[in-house]
């Protein structure tokens, strides 16, 4: 994902400079990532992680590795498919969708099926 402050683009598990496809780093094992935004104040990167449920997150003055990369919010039920994540402010939004009930269960529509968390 392109992100305008630094040009930071996610492969994977592992992220690269856009400008000079320069290598990063691995963030470690699950932790892939659709969504990402940045905290300039704290010069955080925070990443919407669907394999764990989780909100990530990165220093980008530390060297990117798994020590270096944090949980910041874990919860299989409020958290079951982050579709995107914003920082606004001091404050971080994601947008969570009941896909997974839909392909591998049953859809019920008398239940809200989108939450935006803060």
């Amino acid at each position: 994902m392109y992100q305008s402050v630094w040009k930071f683009i996610g492969i994977g598990c592992s992220l690269l400079y856009r400008e000079e496809d320069m290598y990063i780093g691995e963030r470690g094992n699950n932790t892939q990532s659709g969504s990402h935004d940045y905290h300039a104040p704290s010069r955080i990167i925070f990443y919407a992680n669907v394999a764990q449920d989780a909100i990530l997150c990165w220093n980008i003055d530390t060297e990117m590795k798994p020590a270096n990369v944090a949980i910041v919010a874990q919860d299989h039920n409020k958290l079951a498919y982050i579709s995107d994540l914003k920082v606004i402010g001091d404050e971080v939004y994601v947008l969570v969708n009941q896909i997974p009930k839909f392909i591998y269960s049953r859809f019920d529509t008398n239940e809200y099926n989108y939450f935006i968390h803060r």
